[in-house]
């Protein structure tokens, strides 16, 4: 709950599996549905199918949006594995005397207790979702129980404007990453994530599209 969005992973060690899902409405290629009902800065139903990214931490740094839906996956044998996480903390004003106190001590410098604008802005937003209530989409009248989430599903109603220009296609996508992604698929060469198993000549224009071929 103290997140305030932009985060970084790395998991070191000697494992295989513990991929992290992250939620990702934009971009995101791989399904999941969400088991449980969670309440936070965004808030998810049982049931809920949600888009997002698979991400190989292993390794390598790892961004992802730390507010938003996310989980490691089973990790596989004898787990050995150390993760370091970066992330920027805000709500600070609730930290107990003693925590600022020995925090302080430490060298931690930390910001004024008083709320800051932006949370000021943002715990008035949530007020107010939770007072209007579950929202109706004017679309297609699915109902979502804040107006974050009403705004992210609408996205799903805007045009798709990138096209392709390859000659039979004209395939629309609303991001011009997919865009970029899908233009793979017209080239005669290998795309620049290979299949390493033996006699598999498999390529995908990402590294997510890599992992689920494995």
């Amino acid at each position: 709950p103290h997140n305030w969005g932009p985060t970084w992973i790395i998991a070191l060690g000697n494992f295989v599996g513990g991929e992290l899902w992250a939620e990702d409405p934009d971009c995101g290629d791989s399904e999941h549905i969400c088991g449980v009902d969670i309440c936070g800065k965004f808030a998810y139903r049982c049931g809920e199918r949600l888009c997002g990214r698979v991400l190989d931490a292993h390794g390598r740094w790892q961004h992802f949006d730390g507010r938003r839906l996310h989980f490691t996956k089973p990790i596989l044998g004898t787990p050995d594995r150390f993760s370091l996480i970066f992330y920027s903390l805000h709500r600070h004003g609730n930290v107990a005397a003693q925590e600022r106190s020995a925090a302080e001590t430490l060298g931690f410098v930390m910001p004024p207790s008083t709320p800051s604008p932006a949370e000021s802005k943002a715990a008035s937003s949530i007020a107010v979702a939770k007072a209007s209530g579950p929202l109706r989409c004017e679309v297609c009248g699915q109902v979502y129980p804040t107006s974050s989430r009403l705004h992210r599903h609408a996205r799903s109603h805007q045009p798709a404007t990138f096209q392709c220009d390859h000659p039979d296609c004209g395939r629309c996508f609303r991001r011009k990453e997919q865009l970029e992604r899908h233009r793979w698929t017209h080239l005669a060469v290998a795309r620049p994530h290979r299949c390493e198993h033996p006699g598999c000549t498999a390529s995908f224009a990402d590294a997510f599209g890599l992992k689920r071929h494995r």
